[in-house]
């Protein structure tokens, strides 16, 4: 398969030369949106945001991206918003949970395609290369309405954007403990009617790490001889914009992981391998009908397939998904649209080949009363397998309650309902899937402030927010009398908590300095569960912490840059009766380096210490965690003067 994917991945890039050449007409006319000028030659996922009014929302930072393009979408996230996340050790699988949901209730989005494994209703975080990424962001709560099924506990989108009149090559090299290494390589060409991008990496580890194994008596330093990992990809996108009113993007992902399993430090090794590989190809055209009405289409193709000990399962996707935005009157912004999935699964599981047609529409509304209010309402229903699933509303509201040059005071609410359809696995497995099960779904009502301070040599910026989630008709896997398990909707959940962030720079002179600190604390609870569990009605779900949040410090003066991160994850229990729990952990990391400007060539160097303590932790039981590790990383960047 992965020789199919570099032909298809080398078609999209032929494809993407001849849109790159091809002559288009003059520049692209304004179109007015919310009383502002947009080109309408701008493709990105910001409509997202624009439309996720009264909920948390937090960008990931663009510099951190670049500077962490060797890791993988799930490290960012830890590093940047604090974020706990379920690892089966370093290159393993990794799976989110926000809110005290679980990773089948969190939606990832690229391009604003869906794209968990409709097999298992998840994503890996470790298969997602931040190389690839230029723009990311998480959407906390129930925002169905917003990202569809699956986004009980959040969304998180990622995206790519090509800049206008730029041409560069860049090459970054990292090398590390314990055999790690990192090599990619970036080229971008690119004008005012069309860009080009072409990108590749190969990444591998040895994985033979030292650590405490804590099941044993004594706790003994033993070292991991099977968990080796290999990782390799290639990306082509581009944008063509061949008259003034539309604008066509083009983007492919191609990836291969071959892991070694790390087991538990419980068992011996089996000897355990998986190899994971995804094509992902996304075709998508913008067309400004008049300034005031705008069309979107978009499609996909979504390859996946896993083979675990020589046992192969693959399921392929096809997306369409169609909007048009309209201001009818000055106020109001509308945005109306659909997608349709069509799904084909070959698990052997599934007692041979499977289709599944889902589809979904949607209408969502902003109404600005006065210029500093704004009101959204969202509406999403969904149709899987011809069966209708609930619809999801929404409601939400942003006050801008203080604006000025030096302040400014939002307040946010927002009241909304959102769904998970089961997996394929939870409906087809055999033995013991169950077609009767119904939708996963719940109540999310949240409120936040926002509050900014600006002046000549200070900024900050803080945010606090309050949240209450009710869950019904979790799904649960359960044994059955027959001698296997099934999955049943038999628990409901209730979660609330509060997040708070605030970030502060502080420039004197040449030296910039900042501060950034998350803080999250959910209180997940089984409100009701199956029969003979009433025990454990009250009790905190597994591995969703308490507390947990980060703090990082940044110092800057050219050339030089200097970081430090600390991450907290406070107690998590590892079963519903909460009798066995682990240990909270602090890790830190440092980093610092500097850049060597030398004509239209810029050398970034630096160097990074992770784990500087040498915490011995499990993240998950029994699963063995890299101590103190190293790392030396040069980014080498040529760029040309735009024109």
């Amino acid at each position: 398969m992965y020789a199919v994917g570099i032909r298809v991945v080398g078609l999209v890039a032929c494809v993407i030369l001849f849109l790159f050449n091809a002559k288009g007409q003059e520049a692209a006319a304004d179109s007015v949106r919310m009383g502002k000028v947009l080109a309408p030659v701008e493709v990105s996922d910001t409509w997202l945001h624009s439309y996720a009014v009264g909920g948390h929302s937090e960008p990931l930072d663009s510099m951190a991206i670049q500077t962490q393009a060797a890791a993988s979408l799930g490290k960012l996230l830890q590093a940047q918003q604090g974020i706990y996340l379920k690892e089966y050790g370093p290159g393993m699988l990794c799976s989110i949970s926000l809110r005290g949901t679980s990773a089948s209730q969190t939606s990832l989005l690229w391009n604003g395609l869906p794209i968990n494994f409709p097999s298992l209703g998840q994503a890996d975080f470790s298969l997602i290369p931040n190389f690839f990424i230029d723009k990311a962001e998480v959407f906390y709560g129930g925002v169905s309405a917003l990202a569809g099924s699956g986004a009980i506990g959040g969304a998180v989108s990622v995206s790519d954007k090509l800049e206008k009149n730029q041409q560069s090559i860049g090459v970054t090299q990292e090398i590390g403990s314990f055999g790690t290494s990192f090599s990619g390589l970036k080229a971008q060409l690119s004008g005012e009617k069309a860009g080009v991008s072409l990108a590749g990496f190969y990444k591998k580890s040895d994985n033979d790490f030292s650590y405490r194994n804590l099941a044993k008596a004594g706790q003994p330093i033993e070292k991991q001889s099977h968990g080796a990992y290999r990782g390799k990809g290639m990306k082509a996108a581009a944008f063509w914009n061949p008259w003034s009113k539309g604008v066509f993007d083009i983007e492919g992902w191609l990836t291969h992981y071959d892991r070694e399993i790390i087991p538990p430090y419980t068992v011996a090794s089996v000897g355990d391998t998986q190899i994971d590989q995804s094509l992902r190809l996304s075709l998508g055209y913008e067309h400004h009908v008049s300034p005031l009405l705008k069309w979107e289409s978009r499609v996909g193709r979504i390859y996946d397939f896993i083979k675990f000990n020589g046992l192969a399962s693959a399921t392929t996707q096809y997306l369409w998904n169609n909007s048009i935005e309209w201001m009818p009157i000055s106020k109001v912004q509308l945005r109306a649209g659909g997608l349709i999935n069509h799904i084909l699964a070959d698990v052997p599981e599934y007692g041979g080949g499977l289709t599944e047609n889902r589809s979904n529409t949607y209408l969502m509304l902003n109404w600005f009363p006065t210029p500093r209010w704004t009101l959204n309402a969202k509406v999403r229903q969904a149709i899987v397998a011809g069966t209708w699933n609930p619809v999801s509303p929404s409601l939400g509201t942003d006050v801008l309650i203080l604006k000025s040059e030096a302040v400014s005071l939002n307040w946010r609410s927002q009241l909304s309902r959102s769904y998970r359809v089961p997996t394929l696995n939870d409906r087809y497995w055999s033995p013991g899937g169950n077609l009767a099960l119904k939708p996963e779904q719940g109540w999310n009502a949240e409120s936040g402030l926002d509050y900014a301070i600006r002046s000549k040599n200070h900024k900050l910026k803080a945010s606090a927010t309050g949240f209450a989630h009710w869950i019904q008709d979790w799904i649960l896997w359960l044994p059955q009398a027959e001698g296997y398990w099934s999955p049943v909707n038999v628990r409901n959940v209730f979660s609330r908590g509060g997040e708070l962030s605030v970030g502060h720079k502080w420039s004197v002179g040449t030296w910039l300095l900042s501060n950034d600190i998350n803080y999250k604390v959910t209180v997940s609870q089984i409100r009701a569960g199956y029969s003979g569990d009433d025990s454990n009605i009250g009790n905190q779900l597994p591995y969703v912490p308490l507390h947990q949040g980060n703090w990082s410090f940044g110092l800057q003066t050219e050339p030089w840059h200097f970081n430090s991160q600390l991450s907290f994850y406070g107690t998590r229990y590892t079963l519903v009766d909460n009798d066995i729990n682990l240990n909270a952990y602090t890790l830190w990391n440092l980093e610092t380096g500097r850049q060597i400007q030398a004509g239209k060539s810029l050398f970034a160097l630096s160097i990074k210490v992770e784990n500087v303590l040498g915490t011995r932790y499990e993240n998950l039981q029994y699963r063995p965690m890299l101590g103190r590790s190293f790392s030396f990383q040069l980014n080498y960047t040529l760029n040309h003067d735009k024109k």
